[in-house]
């Protein structure tokens, strides 16, 4: 278990240039099944980080709690993500050219990103609703899974966004 949480906060390194990361102070913890051993839960604090100034963090905040806010309107955890998930679609241009293409205020704000844009902008929104998220990725990609009951979900918007579809919202499998 010490490997697999040194590998994890070296893989995501505590001063990462966007804008949501790893807390440096946190300590990462897992959940293992006591008669298995099988892995459960890893736990493990992000932080917004500072963005560039005052401006730019009130903008990201404001952004995030006005979807939040009308996802809360809808009735369940699967309708607000997929609210949310039809809000990002719409909002976000996928591609880069600006310099927060790759972070939450990039696709937030300048609603201009790529994958790890979506995906940590999806991230922030379902922090602020209180529903369980987490990151995966492969090597040239990145999504979402979120916790409904016992089980996790995927939701990818980078793609449902550009298949124009709900292809990626709340599968099991990507």
């Amino acid at each position: 278990l010490h490997s697999f949480t040194t590998d994890i906060s070296t893989a995501i390194p505590p001063r990462c240039p966007d804008i949501i990361c790893l807390d440096p102070d946190t300590t990462i913890s897992i959940e293992t099944d006591s008669n298995t051993g099988q892995l459960l839960k890893v736990h493990a604090r992000y932080v917004i980080r500072r963005a560039t100034d005052e401006k730019e963090q009130k903008q990201l905040r404001n952004a995030v709690r006005k979807i939040a806010g009308k996802a809360r309107k809808k009735k369940g955890k699967a309708a607000q993500i997929r609210y949310v998930n039809n809000v990002l679609t719409k909002r976000i241009t996928y591609g880069d050219g600006t310099r927060h293409y790759r972070d939450a205020f990039g696709a937030l704000v300048q609603r201009r990103a790529v994958c790890s844009g979506y995906a940590r902008a999806f991230a922030l929104i379902m922090n602020e609703l209180g529903i369980e998220n987490a990151f995966e990725h492969t090597s040239g990609h990145i999504w979402n899974r979120v916790r409904l009951g016992r089980s996790w979900k995927i939701v990818d918007v980078a793609w449902n966004d550009g298949t124009r579809s709900d292809r990626y919202l709340l599968k099991d499998t990507h």
